[in-house]
């Protein structure tokens, strides 16, 4: 992660801190948005963001799951402003694939993880607070996924 910059945008991968603990994930919301998730899909201001599903699943891609959930999908998530980014679900209906509508306050920001169903985001916790955000993600150059190089990209569609 580089230093924190001011100028963060929607979509920029973060490092940010919650107490003792550190978490990397994407920013979705922006000051003055509104987010909210109804059946998975994320609206911003009441406009559900798209999403395109990826012809094959790439089963090997999946994170190591607990039974029933051993198959997943990837979808490509497109950003107002025209960035996308590919996300995985691996449960139809899943905890918090629908939530009530908040709004990002000043100095704040939504975040959600690519791994939507796997994952701590500010769907539990809200929007983050600016002064939480360590740096922001440019390259990734390390993945604890078992195998070769090539293997552990797999998950990433992306990166091909």
């Amino acid at each position: 992660a580089v230093p924190y910059a001011a100028d963060k945008q929607r979509g920029d991968i973060i490092v940010f801190s919650m107490g003792a603990e550190v978490h990397v994930t994407r920013i979705i919301g922006v000051p003055g948005d509104t987010v909210t998730v109804i059946g998975g899909m994320v609206f911003l201001d009441q406009r559900p963001l798209a999403q395109t599903q990826l012809a094959t699943p790439i089963e090997a891609g999946c994170p190591d799951l607990p039974p029933p959930a051993k198959k997943c999908a990837f979808y490509r998530e497109a950003l107002p402003e025209g960035s996308s980014h590919v996300i995985i679900s691996t449960a139809t209906d899943a905890h918090f694939d629908n939530t009530q509508a908040q709004t990002v306050g000043e100095g704040q920001y939504f975040v959600l993880s690519d791994n939507r169903d796997n994952a701590v985001d500010s769907r539990f916790f809200g929007p983050i607070d600016e002064s939480a955000i360590l740096g922001i993600v440019h390259n990734l150059t390390f993945s604890p996924r078992p195998g070769s190089w090539t293997d552990r990209l797999e998950g990433f569609p992306d990166a091909k």
